[in-house]
């Protein structure tokens, strides 16, 4: 794995990566009452970058469009006695949208301290702070509603679900699948004197979201799994990073020393493979497009990448290529087309920014034959045309074949209504109203309902 600087910028909390956009939003450190801010770098550029206030946990829509800011700073989501509490930052804008509801008069922190974008960038599930943190899924487009408007904080948007689960002590991952139908939620759950050290342990609770219109939909708890990991409040935990393979089938968790790594067959909600880790803790993980690799990241800075294989048991994971990075290991993003970014911690104050060269399984992916061209072509007797799909809002990169190798041919417009035709992988096959024809990554299509 070959391993390219790219730059320093200055950053000492929480960082993200958005690796089809190379946007990389970078949290500076506050106080116990001041969240801090939020930097957003492009990894081409990164002297320009547009900066935000607040700060907690920080999330990317799918598109790289909105930027999320959960914030549990108790300084902050204490005033109004709010339970769920943050912003949705348009990044090409620099507009910040503050949002907060849901009163918590519970003792304890305030406010947000979890949020992810579903695929679609339609829902967010947003992980409340709090001695029993609901999990609540929001309408995006209710949050948004109505902007730009005052810098007063929205209070009118949708809570479409609550997920909440007896013993939760408190949230350590959320992750929406690829397909968006699955929600993973891993948790702290209480047993006993949760103040006792070791007397927790980690849960993967699975929750399904179910394909009817928006207003008859659901979410169900269908599945828990046990991690076999007892939670010390002192020490990190591996089980709060997690990953979806790209067809949504499995889902790997990472591991440390003293707990293994973990791939979960997600529909039958069970462990379907374990193994020992030697390193010391692995703090980011992501597949490649074709998922046929697993990369982690570590706190020794070590990056690795894992190969899924076949195995008696169905599947299993073998190292395949390896690289070490001073300073530990913040974030690791795969974009559509396989490249990839990795943050690495280099001193209290600065981040490292680096590209890196990953496993190509493009070979996966060419698997269904692709189109002649994808230059403009009209199809004299196109079919009755019902759209499924629309391109997000920033637009959407073509290509001629299901390739990431290749070079995009052009740049579809946001919000185009498509039809999908054929997928292969990540990759789909699109054609618009007029018989236009492109192969996209599939993951960046927004649903149209």
């Amino acid at each position: 794995m070959d391993v390219t600087h790219l730059g320093t910028v200055e950053g000492s909390g929480r960082v993200v990566i958005h690796g089809d956009s190379q946007r990389i939003a970078v949290a500076t450190r506050g106080s116990f009452l001041s969240a801090g801010g939020v930097a957003v770098y492009s990894a081409n550029d990164l002297a320009d970058f547009k900066r935000f206030p607040g700060g907690g946990h920080l999330a990317f829509s799918r598109t790289g469009e909105f930027l999320a800011l959960a914030d549990g700073c108790l300084g902050n989501a204490v005033i109004g006695n709010w339970r769920i509490y943050g912003s949705v930052c348009v990044v090409e804008t620099g507009a910040e949208i503050p949002f907060r509801g849901k009163g918590n008069n519970s003792p304890g922190p305030q406010g947000s301290d979890w949020a992810e974008f579903s695929p679609d960038g339609s829902l967010m599930a947003l992980s409340g702070a709090g001695a029993s943190p609901t999990v609540y899924v929001v309408d995006v487009p209710s949050v948004l509603k109505g902007f730009p408007r005052s810098d007063k904080a929205s209070t009118g948007f949708s809570i479409l679900f609550e997920l909440a689960t007896k013993g939760l002590w408190s949230n350590m991952a959320l992750e929406w699948s690829p397909s968006g139908e699955f929600l993973a939620q891993v948790a702290d759950i209480r047993e006993g004197n949760a103040f006792q050290v070791g007397s927790n342990s980690a849960q993967l609770l699975l929750w399904r979201l179910s394909e009817s219109s928006p207003a008859s939909a659901s979410m169900s708890h269908f599945g828990t799994v046990s991690l076999d990991e007892a939670i010390r409040t002192s020490e990190p935990s591996p089980s709060g990073n997690v990953a979806f393979a790209p067809d949504s089938a499995l889902l790997a968790i990472a591991g440390s020393k003293a707990v293994p790594v973990r791939l979960i067959d997600v529909k039958e909600a069970r462990i379907a493979y374990s193994m020992p880790y030697d390193g010391m803790l692995m703090t980011a993980l992501a597949f490649t497009p074709g998922g046929k690799y697993l990369v982690s990241g570590d706190g020794d800075g070590s990056l690795c990448a894992w190969e899924l294989r076949a195995s008696d048991s169905g599947v299993s994971l073998d190292p395949v290529d390896s690289a070490r990075l001073p300073g530990s290991v913040l974030d690791f993003s795969i974009s559509s087309q396989g490249s990839a970014i990795v943050a690495t911690k280099k001193d209290k104050s600065h981040v490292d920014i680096s590209r890196v060269s990953v496993p190509s399984d493009a070979a996966q992916r060419t698997a269904v034959a692709a189109p002649e061209a994808v230059a403009a072509t009209q199809d004299a007797a196109a079919p009755d045309w019902m759209p499924t799909h629309v391109a997000p809002a920033v637009g959407l990169a073509v290509w001629a074949v299901p390739d990431g190798r290749q070079p995009a041919v052009g740049q579809m417009p946001g919000t185009l209504e498509l039809v999908v035709e054929e997928r292969a992988g990540v990759w789909a096959l699109v054609r618009d109203a007029k018989g236009w024809r492109g192969w996209v990554d599939s993951r960046l299509l927004v649903v149209r309902r």
